[in-house]
């Protein structure tokens, strides 16, 4: 008998945590912990390429004047206990190396044991202007600035915005916008399932070939200025 017991006291106590673990946690319970800026860079001379593997991350390019790739990471994490938050953001990886004519970056944080904890990186790159661009992401969103050469982005879940794009584009993204603004030159080939798509043509300054823009549940917005209009 005590051990009939004692088994439905341990089956109870199972099915607690089991259902705590697929509630919402209220925002003051949840236990917050946000690791130190990691920095790193990666010598771009000679290279063509800056390729990205993403996870549970929001990436934010530059482009500039400098031959090199520089990384600037924050990871924030939270979870039941403090102990927990702490190792998701400290143990969370960010790897940045050159290949052959490439550099790639890889952040795919670990995945928390429960549904309601979360590890979330914040990635700001800065790379060459004339650099190409290829961004695979899961659960995050992405941004481009100055980028001169073929960019293409896919996002799962997140948004999908360029600025000042020079090059061919090719954006993807299942759940999530994409806006494209001052676009110059290249192909445009965007497409989303469940969002919107926005293109803003640069003022007299197209010289493209395509433009192909594809939503299932969204609208399209294409707005193509020329020189002298307001």
């Amino acid at each position: 008998m005590q051990m009939r017991w004692a088994w439905k006291a341990v089956s109870c106590a199972a099915l607690a945590l089991l259902l705590c673990a697929g509630c919402s946690i209220p925002p003051e319970a949840a236990f917050r912990h946000e690791a130190e800026p990691v920095e790193t860079s990666a010598d771009f001379a000679g290279c063509r390429r800056f390729e990205a593997d993403l996870r549970d991350a929001e990436l934010t390019i530059e482009g500039w004047d400098q031959p090199t790739v520089k990384v600037t990471a924050r990871v924030w994490a939270k979870a039941y206990l403090p102990s927990s938050a702490k190792r998701l953001a400290e143990t969370a990886e960010v790897k940045l190396a050159r290949d052959g004519d490439k550099v790639t970056l890889v952040c795919r944080p670990t995945k928390p044991m429960w549904g309601n904890e979360q590890v979330r990186a914040s990635l700001l790159v800065y790379l060459p202007t004339d650099a190409s661009v290829d961004v695979a992401s899961q659960h995050g969103s992405v941004a481009a600035t100055a980028v001169r050469g073929q960019v293409c982005a896919e996002s799962e879940y997140g948004s999908i915005t360029l600025n000042q794009p020079e090059g061919a584009v090719r954006c993807e993204t299942r759940y999530g916008n994409i806006r494209i603004s001052e676009a110059q030159t290249g192909q445009l080939d965007c497409s989303t399932v469940y969002g919107h798509i926005e293109v803003l043509i640069a003022p007299g300054c197209w010289q493209g070939e395509t433009i192909d823009l594809k939503t299932c549940h969204g609208k399209i917005e294409l707005k193509m200025e020329t020189a002298g209009e307001p």
